[in-house]
């Protein structure tokens, strides 16, 4: 299980199968301008449908993203969307991976000071952190 960027080194024999959930995560910058997108999807080759909880999962995922941009507005709390993603993830009855963060894009900078958690064990959701 990789949550995170997959980078195999050579010798690697991990291939993905039928059935498999992949996130392919890109990236690009020009002149320092960086764009990032990622697409969860079920390797499916028959195209048949996904159901059960990988149809939960690639329905939670959407939902969530759409709920936290819809979110996304000056003076808006970060801990606000964390807690959005968080009761999204267990109305479709999955759990979001703790310590992983959405980070502000800046010029030459991928990772800013800003950032939305998608889960923070064990601390609670206050603060005066606010979306700028």
């Amino acid at each position: 299980h990789i949550v995170g960027s997959f980078a195999p080194l050579d010798g690697n024999t991990t291939e993905i199968a039928e059935g498999d959930v992949v996130k392919v995560d890109l990236g690009v910058h020009i002149d320092g301008y960086m764009a990032l997108a990622a697409h969860t999807f079920v390797v499916n080759t028959e195209n048949a449908p996904i159901t059960g909880k990988k149809a939960d999962l690639l329905q939670a995922l959407y939902t969530a993203v759409e709920c936290g941009r819809r979110l996304l507005k000056p003076g808006v709390k970060n801990t606000d969307i964390t807690r959005v993603i968080d009761l999204v993830a267990k109305d479709f009855g999955v759990h979001t991976v703790e310590n992983v963060f959405s980070h502000e894009i800046l010029r030459n900078e991928i990772d800013g000071e800003n950032v939305i958690a998608n889960n923070v064990p064990d601390v609670p959701l206050t603060g005066d952190n606010k979306t700028q």
